[in-house]
């Protein structure tokens, strides 16, 4: 084995750049949906790329989004929800690639002793979301999958930050978000807690963003990005448990804990169909709901730019045009 593994290393790594290196900044939340880029960093692979990345930490994705329109960082990470409420107000970012995606990340912690057990139980109910969020969109998705209504529920608006305080002091009855959110509620619940979740239901997807100005000026460094973060896709499905330890580092979680959802998450470099089929049904939902005063949903091949990965690893796009 080890010499099967060395073989792979010194087949696959390239020269070391001995150049200056690009500074870049890029906004990110901990946790396995942005792997490729936090094994990019600590594996050296943007370095490999002659760049020299800072990863600024957000609590959410949607937060990272809006450090880099506030130009905190130059590369946003986000799911596709917040890329869409943002598409009805600007149209000067893009999306330039997805790097992760997951069907079982969103979910509902309840509490037992609300007398919860089944998803029927949920009517009438507290439930808290953080407002236009992905687990916004599942909770709707996951309600009309189970026959409620959402007038015969109670939905709050909380900050992320805030759910798992509120679910444990009995502020609320349940509340939709992702792990290790998710998972913490539910250790310090034990036995009070029900989890509802629903594969197959909303793909999420995890995606990393730039401002048009930027893709147009620094293209280059675009394909840098890529490249880079293709090879810890590789790095991924080879050293699996250096990847898990990694990430549960970065997501201050145990390595067992993050071990028992790795499976959970596709980690590759991509840009598929479906995440257009997804963009467009958040779009209806958002208009749907009143969430926007916008009636008309945006063309979501607009806010895709594919030439860069094209290039650099043109198999990886699935996209219709």
């Amino acid at each position: 084995m080890a010499v099967g593994g060395y073989f792979w290393l010194s087949q696959e790594k390239p020269e070391k750049y001995t150049g200056p290196l690009e500074k870049i900044t890029l906004g990110i939340r901990p946790g396995a949906m942005g792997s490729v880029v936090w094994v990019a960093d600590a594996k050296g692979f943007f370095e490999e790329e002659g760049l020299d990345v800072t990863l600024k930490e957000y609590s959410s994705g949607k937060g990272a989004l809006i450090g880099m329109f506030n130009n905190e960082v130059e590369i946003g990470t986000t799911s596709e929800v917040p890329l869409v409420f943002n598409s009805f107000e600007r149209q000067d970012f893009l999306l330039f690639g997805t790097i992760g995606y997951s069907d079982k990340s969103a979910k509902i912690i309840a509490r037992k002793d609300r007398g919860i057990n089944s998803a029927p139980d949920l009517k009438g109910k507290k439930i808290a979301v953080h407002k236009s969020s992905a687990a916004h969109f599942f909770l709707s998705a996951f309600l009309m999958q189970n026959h409620i209504p959402e007038s015969e529920v109670n939905i709050v608006y909380m900050k992320s930050e805030n759910l798992v305080p509120a679910i444990i002091n009995g502020e609320i009855d349940a509340f939709s978000w992702r792990d290790p959110g998710t998972q913490h509620a539910k250790d310090a619940l034990g036995d009070n807690a029900v989890e509802f979740s629903a594969p197959g239901l909303y793909r999420k997807t995890f995606n990393v963003i730039a401002m048009k100005d930027f893709i147009r000026n620094r293209l280059e460094t675009i394909k840098k990005i890529l490249r880079a973060l293709l090879k810890a896709e590789k790095f991924i499905q080879k050293e699996q448990a250096e990847a898990i330890a990694i990430i549960a580092r970065v997501s201050k979680v145990e390595k067992e804990e993050m071990a028992t959802i790795w499976d959970d998450f596709g980690l590759r470099v991509s840009l598929d169909q479906s995440l257009l089929v997804t963009l467009e049904a958040e779009a209806r939902w958002a208009i749907k709901n009143k969430l926007t005063d916008k009636t008309k949903v945006p063309n979501y091949l607009y806010y895709i730019y594919m030439d860069a990965l094209e290039e650099v690893k043109p198999e990886a796009i699935r996209i219709i045009r």
